[in-house]
C-alpha cells in the first residue's frame, strides 16, 4: 500500500497593511497625531507608531482611519485579536472602510478562521471591486479549504484586473495542479515565467505539474531552478526529494528532505516525507520518529497519521495502528487511504465485516483506488463470497491497464 506525501507549494498571502489616507477628521490635533503615527511607522518606528495612533483615538474617538492604522501595526505584530478589535471598530464607525474589512480577514485567516476571513474579504471586495489583492487573499483561503473552483475564479479575477502579474498566474496553476489539470497548471506557470523569469513559486509549480504527470527527469529540471534562485526554500528541496523517490533515489530524497528540515526545522512535510523513504527501506523507528515530529508541528495531519499508521501495522502493532487511522478519519472523513490502511488492519485481524465497510467508503470515497478494490477482494474471499470477490480482482486488473 502506498504511502502519501507531501507535495506542496505555498500560495502568496498580500496581506494590505499599508496605511490608508489620515481619514475624515474635524479636530485637527487628531490628525496631526495620525500623521505622526504614519510618519513613525515609515521610519519602523512601531511602539511610536502605536501611541501616535492611540492619541489620535483619545483626542477623536469617531476616527475610523486610526482605528484602522493601529490595527494594521497590530497585524504586523502578530497581535491579531489586538488587530481584529480594531479593524471592528473601524468598520462601526465607517462601515464603507474597505481597507479594515481586507485586513481583518487577514488577521481572522491567521487565528485560523477562514470562513469569518472570506466573509471579510468577500465585503472588502464589494466595496473595492478593482483591488486585486482581495481577491488573491481571499483565493488563497479557498485553496487552504481545498474548495478549488473558487479559488481558480479568484486567481482569475486576478489575471483579469492585472494581466502582467507573474504570481497571479502561479497561483493559479497551482490550483490547477490541486485540480488535476497538469496542462492547465504548466501554461500557467510557463507564462508566470515568461513575465518574471525569477519567479521561484512558477518553478515550484511548474515542477508540480511534470510530477504529476510522472515526467520525474523534467520536475528535478524545475526544482533545480526554483532552488538556484532560492538556495533557502525548504519546499523546494522536499518536493524535489519526493520526485528523487520516485526515480528510486533513496539517498538524494533523504539528502533533499533533511537539507528541508535543516532550513526549516518547522517544515512538518518535509519530516512526513523522510518518514516515507524510511519506511520503504524499513527503518520502522527511524520513520515513526520521524511521523511524529511532523505530526507534533501539526497535529492535524490525516496523512501523516495515517502514514505513521500503516508503519505501526507492519511492527505489527495494530492497536496503534488503528488509533492513528481513527485519528486521521476524524480530521478528515473524506480521506480514503486512512480507510484502506485501518480496513486492511481489520482484514488481517480476520475482523471482515469492519474491513469490508472502510474498503467500501474508500471506493465511495476514490473510485479509482485499486488498493480498495483488492483489500476489499480479499475479505470477499476470506467470507466465501467468491463472485463478489472475483469482481473486486477484476476491478483491480482493469484500474491497473
Amino acid at each position: 500500500m502506498r504511502k502519501l506525501f507531501s507535495l506542496c507549494v505555498v500560495a502568496l498571502l498580500f496581506s494590505s497593511c499599508t496605511p490608508s489616507s489620515s481619514g475624515p477628521t474635524t479636530n485637527k490635533a487628531a490628525e496631526e497625531a495620525n500623521t505622526q503615527g504614519l510618519t513613525a511607522l515609515k521610519n519602523n518606528d512601531i511602539n511610536s507608531s502605536i501611541m501616535h495612533f492611540t492619541k489620535a483615538i483619545e483626542l477623536d474617538p469617531k476616527f475610523a482611519n486610526a482605528y484602522s492604522q493601529r490595527g494594521g501595526v497590530h497585524l504586523e505584530l502578530k497581535a491579531y485579536s489586538e488587530a481584529i478589535a480594531d479593524y471592528t471598530k473601524a468598520i462601526e464607525l465607517e462601515p464603507k472602510l474597505a481597507l479594515a474589512y481586507a485586513n481583518r480577514g487577514v488577521a481572522l485567516d491567521r487565528q485560523q478562521k477562514q470562513n469569518e476571513a472570506i466573509a471579510d474579504y468577500t465585503k472588502a471586495i464589494e466595496l473595492e471591486p478593482e483591488d486585486k489583492t482581495n481577491y488573491t487573499n481571499r483565493g488563497t483561503v479557498y485553496h487552504h479549504l481545498r474548495k478549488y473552483p473558487e479559488a481558480l475564479a479568484d486567481f482569475t479575477k486576478v489575471i483579469q484586473l492585472t494581466p502582467k502579474d507573474p504570481n497571479a498566474y502561479s497561483n493559479r496553476g497551482m490550483t490547477y495542479n490541486r485540480l488535476q489539470k497538469p496542462a492547465e497548471a504548466m501554461f500557467d506557470c510557463v507564462k508566470a515565467i515568461e513575465l518574471d523569469s525569477k519567479n521561484t513559486l512558477a518553478y515550484l509549480n511548474l515542477g508540480l505539474a511534470y510530477h504529476y504527470q510522472q515526467k520525474y527527469l523534467e520536475a528535478i529540471t524545475e526544482y533545480n531552478m526554483a532552488i538556484e534562485l532560492d538556495p533557502n526554500n525548504a519546499i523546494a528541496y522536499t518536493n524535489r526529494g519526493v520526485t528523487f523517490f520516485k526515480l528510486h533515489k533513496y539517498l538524494e530524497a533523504i539528502s533533499d528532505h533533511t537539507k528541508a528540515i535543516d532550513l526549516d526545522p518547522k517544515c512538518e512535510m518535509a519530516y512526513n516525507n523522510r518518514g516515507n523513504v524510511y519506511a520503504s527501506q524499513q527503518k520502522y523507528s527511524i520513520a515513526i520518529a520521524d511521523y511524529t515530529k511532523g505530526l507534533e508541528l501539526n497535529p492535524r495531519d490525516a496523512k501523516t497519521y495515517t502514514n505513521r499508521g500503516l508503519v505501526f501495522f507492519k511492527q505489527n502493532k495494530d492497536v496503534e495502528g488503528i488509533s492513528d487511522c481513527n485519528t486521521a478519519i476524524e480530521l478528515d472523513p473524506t480521506f480514503a487511504l486512512a480507510y484502506i490502511t485501518r480496513g486492511t488492519i481489520y482484514n488481517i485481524q480476520q475482523k471482515y465485516s469492519e474491513s469490508l465497510a472502510d474498503c467500501s467508503k474508500a471506493i465511495e470515497l476514490d473510485p479509482k483506488n485499486a488498493a480498495a478494490y483488492y483489500v476489499r477482494g480479499v475479505n470477499y474471499k476470506s467470507m466465501g463470497k467468491i463472485k463478489e470477490s472475483n469482481l473486486d480482482f477484476a476491478k483491480v486488473r482493469d484500474l491497473q491497464k
